[in-house]
């Protein structure tokens, strides 16, 4: 008797999750994340609740897929403590002139922004 391969799962599923998991670890409140991926609050609490998947044909994957590699750069540059990429989201930056959170909703692509500014960091050590 063959075992049955198991199936991968589809990408949008893997995304939402991943979603989900970085903007609960870092603390970010789901009126934020809204504005960041463009979608509107009950579609994020679906999203929250695994009910809803992101749309690779629509901006909200792109959105998703730039909040994750910041998340994965924070994570990156703090040896993965949830605890400092925490405080380092939430805390005044002299850099920003206010706390990277701040960055994350704000129009003309503060998620972009602070994910380069992340990548830029890194690419320092």
């Amino acid at each position: 008797m063959s075992a049955k391969p198991e199936e991968a799962p589809e990408a949008a599923v893997v995304l939402s999750t991943a979603l989900v998991k970085a903007w609960t670890i870092l603390d970010v409140k789901q009126s934020v994340i809204s504005k960041v991926i463009g979608l509107s609050p009950a579609t994020v609490s679906r999203l929250s609740k695994g009910e809803y998947h992101l749309n690779k044909k629509a901006g909200d994957w792109d959105a998703a897929v730039t909040f994750i590699r910041m998340y994965h750069s924070l994570a990156g540059l703090l040896d993965g403590d949830e605890t400092l990429m925490k405080k380092w989201l939430h805390t005044h930056n002299t850099d920003f002139g206010k706390a990277p959170i701040a960055l994350l909703s704000e129009t003309g692509g503060g998620v972009h922004n602070l994910g380069g500014y992340l990548d830029s960091m890194r690419g320092r050590f």
